[in-house]
């Protein structure tokens, strides 16, 4: 289950490439939550939000979803690029599975193509991990170049330290640039 008003990478990817897989989508006004807990079917594995959705900027109640989804045993899943953890922390609400686009305002000036996805436990980042390995996807030591000085900016703006891309742009500092 997928929220009706969600980006259009996301809908296009569930729309064509993961429908020739099989997986069936429902979409639904995930801000209305009797509309999400009417659209649960028995085949329902997971739910998926925006919060402020895209394109519209709808609004979900996260703690409504995720009560929602924990009576179904459905996965939570939440695109959280709009908001950033640094203004919504959706895993303390009860989530799964967090996504950010690193490329919108993480990296603040679209010069970055990232993104970056976080669990609620373990397991499940190694289910994630073990994808991300087998279709290489990661960032490489120019973008973590670019990231590095981002991190530092922003841990700074909170007042608190970031450490994550700091430490992988302190791994590749010594690397040989042509």
């Amino acid at each position: 289950m997928v929220s009706q008003d969600v980006y259009g990478g996301t809908y296009r990817v569930l729309t064509t490439l993961f429908r020739r897989w099989g997986l069936e989508v429902t979409f639904v006004d995930s801000s209305v939550p009797e509309q999400v807990e009417k659209a649960v079917r028995r085949n329902t594995r997971a739910l998926y939000v925006e919060t402020p959705s895209n394109p519209l900027l709808k609004i979900t109640d996260l703690k409504a979803v995720v009560e929602i989804a924990r009576r179904h045993g459905l996965l939570t899943i939440i695109d959280n690029t709009f908001m950033t953890p640094y203004l919504q922390r959706p895993l303390a609400l009860g989530f799964d599975i967090v996504i950010h686009s690193a490329t919108k305002f993480l990296g603040g000036h679209s010069d970055l193509i990232a993104g970056l996805v976080v669990t609620a436990d373990e397991k499940t980042g190694k289910k994630l991990k073990f994808i991300q390995n087998a279709f290489g996807a990661i960032l490489g030591p120019p973008g973590l170049l670019v990231a590095a000085p981002r991190d530092e900016n922003l841990s700074g703006a909170r007042g608190s330290s970031a450490g994550g891309s700091s430490e992988a742009g302190s791994l590749v500092e010594g690397t040989k640039r042509d």
